[in-house]
């Protein structure tokens, strides 16, 4: 699901309002996730259209991980906004 960024709801509830992706975990019958991308933080975090894809791409990647698997995965590289 596309959003600007992560709703009033979600940030009380402890997500960080920068995050570039959130996933949720719902319950049923085998392991369902929902995946929202926020383009405004994805867009931050490139600088510039051209690593988008990129972002949204290694932000999914890590927030899998995390959610899925319980797992974190390294930090973004030293050349990203972040650090």
């Amino acid at each position: 699901y596309p959003a600007d960024c992560p709703g009033v709801e979600v940030v009380a509830e402890g997500a960080d309002p920068r995050a570039p992706v959130l996933i949720d975990v719902l319950e049923g019958p085998g392991p369902l996730l929902r995946a929202f991308v926020y383009q405004r933080n994805i867009e931050r975090l490139a600088g510039s259209v051209e690593r988008m894809g990129n972002e949204v791409r290694s932000a999914l990647e890590r927030e899998l991980a995390s959610a899925a698997f319980d797992e974190e995965l390294s930090e973004p590289k030293k050349g990203s906004t972040l650090n």
